[in-house]
């Protein structure tokens, strides 16, 4: 998995091709781009758990909670706190 890039927590540059994480497809692995900064308490708790721009995740259930994996640990989240976390569909290069 990738690492950290460093980039600020709150970085919300517009991407071509970025989506909210609640319409990713289940299995894909994305590259989190930003993160909504509107709500300071989501934000904190994101950032604790290492959810941070740069980071890779893959999602593996969207019902009833969006459940991914970052780092070799899955999170669950609610679709209020997915809404925040804006990502970008990696492709593999086979």
């Amino acid at each position: 998995m990738r690492k950290r890039t460093g980039k600020p927590c709150t970085e919300s540059p517009a991407y071509s091709g970025r989506i909210k994480l609640i319409e990713a497809t289940i299995g894909e692995k994305y590259i989190v781009e930003s993160i909504d900064k509107d709500d300071p308490s989501i934000l904190r708790k994101l950032c604790s758990m290492g959810i941070l721009p740069g980071v890779e995740v893959i999602v593996r259930r969207k019902q009833p909670t969006i459940i991914f994996e970052v780092y070799h640990s899955r999170f669950a989240v609610d679709k209020l706190i997915g809404d925040k976390i804006y990502v970008k569909q990696l492709h593999s290069h086979s």
